[in-house]
């Protein structure tokens, strides 16, 4: 015989439907916490990974630094800095060098013409018509360095360059000398001293001349100051005329000899 359900008992009942649906959901509920430690596990893994890969990699930074500087502050990195250095600048020379090759021989070609020139009293004005005759004899004179402007400057240069290589071998050789000075007629309202030195030389005794010195006066501390200073000049220091000055030779005039003359 079927049972009967009383009311009390019918509506207490569960359907079976409901059960399973919350046996389902206890089920989810489990999953989603067994999911969540299991992430969380995983984060806690991850960070912990990363700390020791951070750890890690200062540890190389610092002994990457460290070797580093070792390297730099050691001499052979320096000897290697300076030869790079030095062959830098080299390398920077040669080129230049190159370049100016051709420039080169055009200029010590006029510098050649021009003391020809010099040498033969002849005018600078004479310069163009020089250089015109090498043109067409196949040479490269370049196209600057033509006029007689340049020519004087030239020349200048020239013996100044010729002066101090002169005075520097009497100087090197410790030769004796003998000063020769007179007053020459005066340029533009100034008066005017003209230097001369002879030097004792084995060999030859040659005159040289060294310098018109402009006076600001006509009196002995001028006249000696200016000379001084035009002996100075040329590397005649006082020491050196202290012990190879062996002579001096002007006119009668008072303020050259002075009074004890």
């Amino acid at each position: 015989m079927k049972r009967q359900w009383s009311l009390t008992e019918f509506f207490n009942k569960k359907p079976k439907s409901e059960s399973v649906v919350s046996e389902l959901a206890l089920d989810g509920t489990k999953q989603s916490q067994a999911q969540s430690l299991q992430l969380e596990e995983s984060s806690m893994s991850n960070i912990e990974m990363k700390n020791d890969n951070s750890k890690i990699k200062k540890i190389k930074q610092a002994s990457l630094k460290k070797k580093m500087k070792e390297h730099f502050s050691s001499k052979t990195h320096n000897i290697g800095k300076k030869n790079l250095k030095q062959c830098e600048q080299d390398s920077i020379t040669k080129e230049t060098d190159k370049k100016n090759e051709k420039y080169l021989h055009t200029t010590c070609r006029v510098f050649n013409t021009v003391y020809c020139l010099a040498k033969s009293c002849k005018p600078f004005s004479d310069i163009k018509e020089e250089i015109e005759v090498q043109i067409k004899n196949g040479l490269d004179m370049g196209i600057g360095l033509h006029s007689r402007t340049t020519a004087v400057k030239v020349v200048d240069f020239i013996a100044k360059e010729i002066k101090k290589e002169m005075f520097s071998k009497i100087i090197e050789n410790n030769l004796k000398i003998c000063l020769i000075i007179d007053e020459v007629p005066m340029i533009l309202c100034k008066p005017v001293v003209i230097v001369f030195l002879k030097v004792e030389d084995s060999v030859t005794s040659p005159t040289i001349f060294v310098e018109l010195v402009e006076l600001e006066k006509q009196d002995t501390d001028t006249i000696f100051s200016s000379v001084m200073e035009s002996l100075n000049n040329i590397g005649l220091t006082k020491n050196y005329l202290e012990k190879n000055l062996i002579g001096f030779c002007s006119d009668g005039v008072s303020v050259m000899l002075g009074r004890k003359s």
